[in-house]
Order: C-alpha cells, then structure tokens, then sequence
C-alpha cells in the first residue's frame, strides 16, 4: 500500500532505480526495528515517508544518489501523445529537476501525493511555514521555466 508512494519519493530524491531500491531497503529495515517505538501519533504512511525521507538524505550525504532527477508524472501525457506534449512533458520534468531536493520533494509530496501540508511537515520535520515557503519557491520556479520567453529572446 505504501511502496508506491515511497518508491516515487526515493526515486525523486535519489534519481536512480538501484539505490531507489537499497534505500527503499534500509527504509523498512529501520522501520521494522522502530515499530515498537511508533505510538500512532502520526500515521503509519507519514512515518515510514518521514524514515525514508531521511534515509535518503543520508544517501545524499554520502554521495550515494544522483543530483540530477527527473519526476515521473502519470497525469502527463502518453510518450505516444503528439510531439509538442512531450515537448511540455520534457520542459515540466527539467523544470522539476532543477529545483533543489527540498523544493522538489515538498512539490512531489503536495502537488503529486496530495498530502496536507501539516502531514508534510511531519514527514520532513520542518515547520509547517517552511513547507508553504518551500511550496511557493518550487511553483514559482517552475511557473518561470514554463513561461514562455519574450519575442527574441532564448530561454
């Protein structure tokens, strides 16, 4: 029920399928160890993403995950769909993947998951105002890589 959502989360932070997989590893490893630690204080999905978003960093840390990511997106269009809607798909994706890891995950985590803010900020331990802030950076970004540029101008 969870896999998919942390699979997209570790993918989104790391960018790459191999050690999307270990980290995924390490996230349930550290979560059976934990479980008798968890009170139900938060849910259960908003703990193991807050496990793995923090086994991810540590990747990062490390030097283990790529800085360099690519959001998958199932509500773009098709890769068969008409040339300039991959063309879109492709701008979106760069857009996405220039953002700094934390801009990028608040954006996956409440535009693509849909989770609440106050459930974000749990997952990622930051004050709900750091998300919303976070928030707007990432949108606005992203608004400014889409817009087309002026007449004579190369974007």
């Amino acid at each position: 029920c969870y896999d998919e959502r942390l699979r997209l989360l570790a993918f989104q932070m790391l960018g790459d399928a191999e050690q999307m997989n270990d980290a995924l590893q390490d996230t349930f490893v550290k979560a059976y160890r934990a479980l008798p630690e968890f009170r139900s204080e938060a849910s259960l999905g908003t703990w193991l993403h807050s496990i793995c978003h923090r086994v991810c960093l540590d990747y990062l840390r490390q030097g283990k995950g790529a800085p360099e990511l690519q959001l998958i997106d199932e509500a773009l269009p098709d890769p068969s769909d008409e040339p300039e809607r991959l063309g879109l798909r492709e701008e979106l994706r760069s857009a996405i993947g220039a953002l700094p890891v934390e801009q990028r995950i608040v954006l996956l985590l409440v535009d693509h998951e849909g989770y609440d803010y106050a459930t974000v900020a749990g997952v990622l331990e930051v004050p709900v105002g750091t998300v919303a802030s976070r928030l707007s950076l990432a949108r606005s970004a992203v608004r400014a890589r889409l817009r087309p540029a002026p007449c004579g101008e190369a974007r």
